[in-house]
């Protein structure tokens, strides 16, 4: 009696473990087809429990008992329910491992695409920057020629005011042409 209610708490917790993974979801045909295999276990499952109900009640003994043959159809049909309440189990590990494998690859692409694309800004900004520089030189180049020619160009204004000035003054104040006149 205790390994029947045993085995029936067994089949109804695997039952309520397995129910988020026997859901069908929707639009996914793997999920789908995986939710098939899952149904199949379980049906596997339910035929050998009825199997093993059915070797308990049989008595093939001399006075009315279970013979050695009874007790290992029992053994063996309990070995073959446990191994399938562990496929069970691991089915759903290996869906949510599968699941995370999957997520961890697009996250390893996504990083790769990120990463590339930094690696890709990061030469355009040190791009940038050379021509910024280079920029610079040239602006300080012509700054530092254009210094240099309004030097000139003061120092020429300056000469020809002086020029001009001397002119001017020798034009008007000629002491020779004034003692001439006198």
């Amino acid at each position: 009696m205790p390994v029947k209610t045993l085995s029936f708490l067994l089949l109804l917790s695997i039952a309520h473990l397995l129910s988020g993974y026997a859901r069908p979801s929707q639009g996914q045909p793997a999920s789908q087809q995986a939710n098939a295999e899952l149904q199949q276990l379980m049906n596997r499952r339910a035929d050998l429990l009825q199997q093993w109900r059915r070797f308990n009640l049989e008595e093939n003994a001399l006075f009315g008992g279970k013979s050695k043959k009874d007790l290992r159809n029992i053994v063996e049909t309990q070995q073959k329910i446990i191994q399938l309440d562990n496929q069970i189990l691991n089915f759903g590990k290996l869906e949510s491992y599968e699941k995370q494998k999957t997520e961890k690859q697009e996250n390893l692409q996504l990083h790769r695409a990120l990463y590339s694309r930094i690696d890709t800004l990061e030469k355009a900004l040190v791009r940038q920057q050379e021509q910024l520089a280079a920029a610079e030189k040239r602006e300080l180049t012509a700054r530092t020629a254009i210094g240099r020619q309004q030097a000139r160009n003061r120092g020429l204004a300056i000469a020809l005011v002086l020029v001009t000035g001397i002119l001017l003054v020798s034009l008007f104040y000629n002491p020779v042409r004034k003692k001439r006149k006198s």
